[in-house]
């Protein structure tokens, strides 16, 4: 309920305080691998002057994609959880280690769980595109000169950074998480559990996670959580994998009929340039509501209120988030 409610109020100060919606577009370009210097010293193709636009387009397209998907998948989680517990109460009485669990309970749990993993996967990917461009992780890291023609960017740890076995330790934790072997191996839950203790006992491990960085782990967090109060719910997740074999075929069915008006938003939002009203410059977007309210001040004030909404009438395509 805590995650759905933030990801509205995400979404509702994008749209209202200016300065909320400019820290959120510099701190999500300050995590694009774009920013970190290829290993020529050369700044990235869309950062040179004259091809800006493409670059403010990701991003902005970016900031608009993980606040709808955050709001879709933390609102569907939070009804399913709301059914469980109907469900549990409903069956308290009937719950015993000694019989099955319900059918209706049975099939609300496999679908979570299904629900659970997948919706994994969209933290994860986040984590790996932004760990290495992070401004606190960046200097360790070098990019291969853009290959022209494409957007795939390549990014490898420098040769010349110093030995550190603590961010050595965390970087491994990162890779486990988004490489399927070591992830499956391991067990996703485990590896979320032991980059919290690293993150929570080691001061230099802390300070190499930029605040953006711990949001995105925080909701992946959560996620692993859930699942594994799921897969430890025994004696009955024992028998979940089997379960699976018959559900699995109608769960997927009814996640990709959920999900594809998601994937054709994104589709959409892909090829939108509205990169020219949302892009901060010009101190377009500067609000100083924390200075003296004089008359310079809140003229500042309404223009960045006007700009911002003058961004929102052009991407009014995305009014249903």
């Amino acid at each position: 309920g805590a995650k759905l409610t933030a990801a509205k109020d995400h979404i509702w100060a994008l749209r209202e305080d200016p300065g909320y919606f400019l820290d959120t577009i510099l701190s999500h370009k300050e995590h694009r691998q774009e920013v970190i210097p290829d290993s020529t010293g050369e700044i990235h193709p869309t950062l040179k002057p004259g091809q800006q636009r493409i670059f403010w387009d990701r991003v902005i397209n970016e900031v608009l994609a993980n606040a709808y998907m955050s709001l879709e998948v933390w609102n569907d989680l939070y009804k399913q959880a709301t059914v469980l517990e109907g469900l549990q109460e409903k069956h308290k009485s009937r719950i015993s280690i000694h019989k099955d669990l319900p059918d209706d309970y049975l099939d609300a749990l496999l679908k979570f769980k299904f629900y659970l993993e997948q919706n994994l996967k969209g933290p994860i990917q986040v984590l790996k595109q932004s760990v290495v461009a992070s401004p606190e992780l960046r200097r360790f890291f070098v990019r291969e000169p853009q290959e022209l023609g494409t957007s795939r960017m390549v990014v490898r740890s420098k040769a010349s950074a110093p030995a550190d076995k603590i961010r050595t330790r965390l970087m491994w934790l990162f890779n486990a998480m988004w490489d399927q072997r070591t992830s499956f191996l391991c067990g996703i839950d485990n590896l979320v559990d032991e980059t919290e203790r690293l993150i929570q006992s080691d001061k230099r491990a802390k300070e190499l996670v930029s605040p953006y960085i711990a949001s995105v782990f925080g909701d992946l967090s959560l996620l692993a959580q859930c699942l594994r109060q799921i897969k430890t719910y025994q004696p009955w997740a024992e028998t979940f994998e089997h379960a699976m074999v018959e559900k699995e075929p109608g769960i997927k069915s009814e996640y990709g009929t959920m999900t594809n008006p998601r994937v054709a938003f994104l589709g959409v939002l892909e090829g939108t340039s509205i990169a020219s009203f949302g892009t901060p410059e010009d101190q377009r977007f500067y609000y100083p509501v924390d200075k003296r309210p004089t008359k310079e001040n809140i003229d500042t004030m309404r223009e960045a209120e006007r700009n911002l909404d003058s961004f929102w009438e052009q991407a009014a395509g995305f009014d249903h988030m």
